[in-house]
């Protein structure tokens, strides 16, 4: 049963055990209820112990991304295999068509190709400006902070002079062959 939430969004080759995508775009439901353009995109991951299957549903027009993993715990290959099966159901009853899903079968380039197409199905324009807006306050917040300090110190150059300069370390010759380093006053 698959349940929105958090997924893995980065593919490690060696752990991918199967990767899809939907063939065209389908008209899906929002949380608002309104109705946009989304493609869709399976991933499924294999460590050797435990297994996770994740399905995202990318919103052509905002960006926004939906994920959807698989709820129960896949300790067997037999259980990632039907877990594979049912995202296939699920993205069908949402209206998309996956290509197919084998990833362990197919060319090195083919590899790279759908990990790549699986890096661009998860970005998202709302991350990337997120990320941007995040940045700058970030600068801002070090500017403010920076011109608050000034303003706390005064506008007086004298309170910001160097008063001496200490050389902390020093490099002390023959003790050890890579030579060692001691602090002194």
């Amino acid at each position: 049963m698959f349940t929105k939430g958090q997924g893995p969004t980065r593919l490690k080759v060696d752990l991918v055990w199967a990767i899809a995508f939907s063939l065209a775009d389908a008209e899906v439901p929002t949380d608002d209820g309104s109705v946009v353009a989304a493609c869709a995109g399976m991933a499924a991951l294999w460590n050797g112990r435990r297994g996770e299957v994740v399905v995202l549903i990318r919103h052509r027009e905002s960006g926004e991304i939906d994920r959807y993993h698989w709820s129960e715990q896949l300790l067997e290959l037999d259980d990632l295999n039907s877990a594979v099966d049912a995202s296939q159901s699920f993205c069908e009853s949402l209206g998309f068509l996956l290509d197919g899903s084998d990833f362990r079968g197919v060319e090195d380039e083919e590899r790279r190709e759908r990990l790549q197409r699986w890096e661009q199905l998860c970005k998202t324009a709302s991350g990337r400006r997120a990320a941007g807006e995040a940045a700058s306050r970030g600068r801002k917040a070090k500017r403010r902070s920076e011109e608050e300090a000034d303003d706390e110190s005064g506008d007086d150059d004298a309170d910001r002079s160097v008063l001496a300069r200490i050389s902390l370390v020093r490099k002390e010759h023959g003790v050890d062959p890579g030579g060692r380093l001691r602090l002194f006053f």
